[in-house]
């Protein structure tokens, strides 16, 4: 949360267009409290949206994309790499569509390509026995286009 206000803070900020100026890369692809400036704001916003796959020591890499299985050898799934700090939380989150909606470890994964067809889901988490996913059906893209 900390880490997501600082970039927050930024957007809110008249430096948010110069934000959008340095944003965008893959590098650094390592955590480091050394990180400052646009690097580390670059390195928690592409952690924030883009991460995927990390090597058994954290390293990022955000060419991969596709479901768990494909990637190369040597990379896990985020929520799969050893002694990761938050292994003991339950975390929600969605932008891997083809990871698909499911219950993985001790994540929860949300996202079940609605942008491509598929379905918007959500998750109810007010009965914690029966946590149950609700999807609705979405159109394609390409039909709304």
């Amino acid at each position: 949360m900390r880490y997501a206000n600082e970039v927050e803070t930024v957007l809110r900020s008249s430096r948010y267009r110069e934000f959008f100026d340095h944003m965008y890369g893959d590098e650094p692809n390592q955590w480091s409290e050394t990180l400052s400036g646009w690097k580390r704001l670059r390195f928690i916003t592409n952690t924030l949206t883009r991460l995927r796959y990390c090597d058994k020591k954290g390293r990022n890499t955000l060419q991969i994309k596709g479901p768990p299985g494909s990637q190369p050898k040597g990379y896990l799934p985020w929520f799969q790499v050893p002694n990761r700090k938050s292994s003991g939380e339950t975390i929600l989150f969605g932008h891997w569509a083809s990871l698909g909606a499911g219950f993985y470890d001790n994540v929860i994964a949300l996202d079940s390509a609605c942008a491509w067809g598929g379905a918007l889901t959500a998750l109810r988490i007010d009965v914690q026995s029966d946590r149950q996913f609700i999807n609705v059906p979405c159109k394609a893209v390409a039909e709304i286009t």
